[in-house]
């Protein structure tokens, strides 16, 4: 995978009145760390970061003038009313040691088992892998197609690249095809009055002699 760039500055103030600046003015604030260096607090153009977002790389090198520091991202703050990005956390990466991180699982086909009166079920939307940095990969693509009634997909039936190994549990269950359980439906009679409760009268009749 690709390192995409962006061109970053120090941030020196860290208050909210800087940091709301900051933000007006189109810009998101993040720290660097990792790798037993100091934490650097940045700014980081907004736009540049929303096409890092929407792009398929997990890496970025972040540039500071003629020096690149090469992360991942660790963390991301996200506005819950309006999805704006308001900080990102990015952790140092050194591109010959193998790190840990989540991939984005893609099911792809559609399985016959839903042809059949089933209902596919995705249960999980990433997997945790480890790698060095260049082999780590966007997403990963699992096929679904062939998968009838009661079948599923465990972590330990995904097909990693090359250099790349499961940290998640092999059995974690993935997916799978379920048969839609049945609710039956009350009898003509069932649904009929209602029986008088156990051990009381039935209501007396009108109009009989007082």
């Amino acid at each position: 995978m690709e390192f995409f760039q962006i061109e970053v500055t120090n941030r020196e103030d860290v208050g909210k009145g800087p940091i709301g600046r900051l933000r007006r003015a189109g810009n998101v604030p993040g720290n660097l760390y990792g790798l037993g260096r100091p934490n650097v607090h940045l700014t980081i153009p907004g736009d540049e970061l929303a096409r890092f977002f929407d792009g398929p790389s997990n890496l970025v090198e972040l540039r500071m003038g003629d020096k690149g520091r090469q992360a991942i991202v660790r963390e991301v703050q996200i506005d819950p009313l309006t999805d704006e990005i308001l900080h990102v956390d990015f952790l140092r990466v050194d591109e010959d040691a193998e790190i840990e991180n989540l991939v984005r699982l893609t099911y792809k086909g559609t399985a016959i088992g839903t042809t059949k009166g089933g209902v596919f079920q995705a249960l999980e939307e990433a997997i945790a892998i480890r790698s060095k940095p260049k082999d780590l990969p966007s997403e990963l693509i699992i096929e679904i197609a062939g998968l009838e009634l009661g079948d599923g997909v465990h972590a330990g039936d995904v097909e990693l690249p090359s250099g790349v190994t499961l940290v998640s549990a092999a059995e974690m269950l993935l997916a799978q095809v379920t048969t839609p359980k049945v609710t039956a439906e009350p009898t003509e009679e069932e649904g009929e009055g209602e029986a008088p409760a156990e051990g009381g009268e039935a209501p007396a009749a009108e109009g009989g002699d007082a």
